[in-house]
């Protein structure tokens, strides 16, 4: 917009997919120049992403990026990403696991072909099974752990 300041970083936006299919045939940037949160929601949605996912957070232009996850009774579907994840040091990370109960113990919330920058280390899990998740980055993308076991007692 002619005569916007430069300095001015006050978009904020949201994308929230709950069914159907969101192709993308580039790059997704979340919070490039203000505040951008994608929030993924039950197990139903089909997330493409054709370039890379980058997580722009910069406290000296005041942007900040989240990727939030809600999981219904199956799961949650990831973000697909064809190339990369690219993250900055203070993106959030928000998983909602709700009643989820299911047997699976492991899920990918995105699966990409490989890692730029840090590791997310902003992470809210709430919900049921909260107390026994984890978030863990690998070279292929970001996934949430869920820790199960078993405690047998003999005499």
């Amino acid at each position: 917009l002619w005569g916007w300041p430069v300095d001015n970083h006050a978009a904020e936006g949201t994308l929230t997919v709950t069914g159907g299919m969101v192709a993308l045939s580039q790059s997704l940037n979340v919070g490039f120049d203000g505040k951008g949160t994608v929030a993924v929601v039950g197990s139903l949605p089909t997330i493409t992403v054709a370039g890379d996912l980058v997580l722009s957070n910069t406290v000296e232009t005041a942007t900040s990026s989240t990727l939030k996850f809600t999981f219904d009774e199956n799961g949650v579907s990831p973000i697909q990403v064809a190339d990369k994840l690219v993250n900055t040091a203070g993106t959030k990370l928000k998983v909602e696991l709700g009643r989820y109960a299911g047997r699976k113990c492991s899920h990918c919330l995105v699966a990409c072909g490989g890692l730029v920058g840090p590791a997310i280390s902003d992470v809210e899990i709430s919900g049921g099974l909260a107390g026994r998740a984890r978030c863990e980055t690998t070279n292929n993308g970001l996934w949430l752990r869920l820790l199960r076991g078993m405690t047998s007692g003999f005499r």
